[in-house]
Parts: C-alpha cells; sequence; structure tokens
C-alpha cells in the first residue's frame, strides 16, 4: 500500500500507541546509482515530507545530528521552509542554490501494517512412575499446559532518499522496516544510525 508523503506523521502518530517494547530497525534494500562521479556527501539539506511540526522538526534535527558526527554539514528543512508543508522539489531546487549545499536527503512514509503474530504457550517435560518394559514409557514428550496468545505487531516502512543538488538526480535511496517502535524518537534514532551506516558503505559519506 503506497501512502502520500503528507501522512508520515499520522502513521507514526497512531502506529505508537500500545505497542509492545520491541524496536528492531533494518535495512530492507539500498540502491546506488552506477558510476556515480562524485565525492562523499559534504553538505545536505535533511528534509522529513510530513506536515506535523513535531514530528517533521523530530525527524530532521536526529538525522542532522547523526550526519554531523561524521563531519558533514547539516541543515534542517524546517528552518529553511514553512513547517505546516511539505516543500515542492521546486522549492527545494531553488532554496539549494544559496544553502551552499551538494546533497539532498529526503525521509517519506511508504506503508503501515498491523497484523496479529501467534506466541505459542510454553512446554514443559514431566516424569512418569516406572513402569514395565524397560522403563520405555517412563515420561512423557514435552506439553503445553496453556494455550496460545495473539500479540499486536506493527511493521513501518520508510524511504530515504539522496538527490545530487549539482545534476538534481537521486543517487542513493533505501527502504527500511521498523517493527514496533517504542517512540518516534527511538524509531527515528534507531532509523538514522542505520541510514548513515549504509551511507559509509556505499562511500556516500566519509569513514
Amino acid at each position: 500500500m503506497n501512502v502520500p508523503a503528507r501522512f508520515l506523521c499520522s502513521i507514526i502518530a497512531v502506529s505508537l500507541l500500545f505497542l509492545p517494547a520491541c524496536t528492531k530497525t533494518k535495512v530492507a534494500s539500498t540502491w546506488k546509482k552506477e558510476n556515480l562521479q562524485r565525492g562523499p556527501i559534504k553538505s545536505v539539506l535533511v528534509v522529513g515530507m510530513c506536515t506535523d511540526p513535531d514530528t517533521r522538526e523530530l525527524f530532521e534535527s536526529v538525522f542532522a545530528l547523526e550526519v554531523l558526527k561524521h563531519k558533514v554539514g547539516a541543515i534542517t528543512g524546517y528552518e529553511t521552509f514553512p513547517s505546516n508543508t511539505c516543500p515542492t522539489p521546486e522549492a527545494i531546487k531553488e532554496k539549494c542554490k544559496s544553502l551552499n549545499v551538494d546533497s539532498v536527503l529526503l525521509v517519506r512514509a511508504i506503508s503501515q501494517e498491523e497484523a496479529p503474530v501467534y506466541q505459542p504457550p510454553p512446554t514443559f517435560e514431566t516424569a512418569l512412575e516406572p513402569v514395565p518394559f524397560d522403563g520405555y514409557l517412563t515420561k512423557s514428550s514435552a506439553m503445553g499446559i496453556q494455550t496460545g496468545a495473539y500479540r499486536r505487531q506493527m511493521l513501518i516502512r520508510l524511504q530515504t532518499r539522496v538527490f545530487d543538488v549539482a545534476t538534481e538526480k537521486q543517487i542513493w535511496s533505501a527502504k527500511t522496516n521498523t517493527i514496533n517502535p517504542k517512540s518516534t524518537y527511538g524509531l527515528v534514532e534507531e532509523l538514522s544510525e542505520k541510514i548513515i551506516s549504509a551511507l559509509k558503505k556505499d562511500g556516500l559519506i566519509a569513514k
């Protein structure tokens, strides 16, 4: 299910209600432009495609702070564009000319899925009293003593894309899966760490 960029904030907000405290973000796939003729990112504009000011500011700020750890200059979108609207490609292009950045990093929601996950019951092994036939039936097999249960699992898919300002072309992208985020901050923190690690692996952030 494709989700328009403006629904990023609503997806995150709804998904974080009443979830188990088990968060895990994984990079599902990455793509890098073939024969890319440019060096690592030196300065980047970080934009979260979300109309909710608080969620957008959090996404952009955490990403920017993670980028700065690697000596890359970072400018957040909420400081550059109105916080209650998603900037258009034309607005981003125009602004980049005056910001002296060489790259743009965009984060947007792709989809969310909620599904019940079956939790099997605990098992035990019990000993029986000795019986004839040389103890052949002295123990029972493992048995469940309770019924199984279903727990709620939320899967959030996000896409991160990097554009080269000089050519105005996409040069890198990644899709990530996050299961049961504990909080918006926890989701963004894990996401930013995974994305920066993937960018370093592909040579777009200097090691």
